[in-house]
C-alpha cells in the first residue's frame, strides 16, 4: 500500500526544482564528491527562495534533527539500492526477483527522504519572510552555508554546480501553479512520485 504523506510546501518546491533540467545531476554531483544530504540541500535553496537567510546556527540544528533518520534509514537503504544493482548481472536465474527487491528497497528509501523532509519543514512553521533580493542569491548563500557547516573545501567544479542549481530558481514562482501538476503526473507514469528519484536514471 503506497504510503500516505501530508501536503509540504518544501516537498512542492522540491518537485518543481529537481526536474528542471541538470538540476539532479549537478545535486548528485555534489553529493557523490562530498557525500552532502540533497534533502539538507534542497531545504537551504528553499529558505533562500522564500527569502530567509539561514544562520549556520539554524543550519546546525537542521543537520542535527535529521541526523539519525539520514545517516540509520536513508543512507542504509541507498546503500542496499546500489549493491543490489550489481548483483543484477551476476546470477540471470535471480534478476528478476533481485530486481523486485531492489524496487521495494528504491521505493523505501524514497518515501525515506520524503519524510526527511517533511521533518525540515516542520522547522519552519513560523511565517514565511519576504525578501528583497532574487531567491536565487539568498538560497546560493545558504548553499554555501551549509558546505561551510559540513567543512566542505568547495572545488571550482562544486561552485559551478551550487550556481547552476541557484540560478535555476530563478522564475520559480511564477511557475508554481503550472508545474507541479505535469510534474506529478509525469512522475507517475515513470513509476515514481519523488523528486530524488528523478536524478536516478538506472540507479
Amino acid at each position: 500500500m503506497p504510503a500516505s504523506f501530508p501536503p509540504s510546501a518544501f516537498w512542492d518546491f522540491s518537485l518543481r526544482l529537481y526536474v528542471r533540467p541538470g538540476v539532479a545531476d549537478a545535486c548528485l554531483r555534489l553529493q557523490a564528491r562530498h557525500g552532502i544530504d540533497v534533502n539538507m540541500l534542497l531545504c537551504c535553496l528553499w529558505r533562500g527562495a522564500e527569502g530567509e537567510r539561514l544562520t549556520r546556527r539554524r543550519i546546525r540544528a537542521m543537520i542535527a534533527r535529521v541526523r539519525t533518520l539520514h545517516e540509520q534509514v536513508v543512507r542504509p537503504l541507498r546503500t542496499a539500492r546500489t549493491a543490489l544493482k550489481s548483483m543484477l548481472d551476476g546470477d540471470p536465474a535471480l534478476g528478476a526477483a533481485i530486481a523486485a527487491v531492489r524496487a521495494a528497497v528504491k521505493a523505501s528509501e524514497l518515501d525515506a527522504e520524503h519524510v526527511e523532509q517533511l521533518i525540515l519543514a516542520g522547522m519552519f512553521s513560523e511565517p514565511r519572510a519576504t525578501g528583497a533580493r532574487e531567491p536565487h542569491t539568498l538560497a546560493r548563500a545558504n548553499a554555501e552555508s551549509y558546505c561551510a557547516v559540513l567543512g566542505l573545501r568547495l572545488s571550482a567544479a562544486d561552485r559551478a554546480d551550487l550556481d547552476f542549481v541557484a540560478g535555476s530558481l530563478d522564475g520559480w514562482k511564477t511557475q508554481q501553479f503550472h508545474v507541479v501538476g505535469p510534474v506529478i503526473r509525469r512522475a507517475g507514469k515513470r513509476g515514481y512520485n519523488r523528486p530524488l528519484a528523478s536524478g536516478r536514471r538506472g540507479a
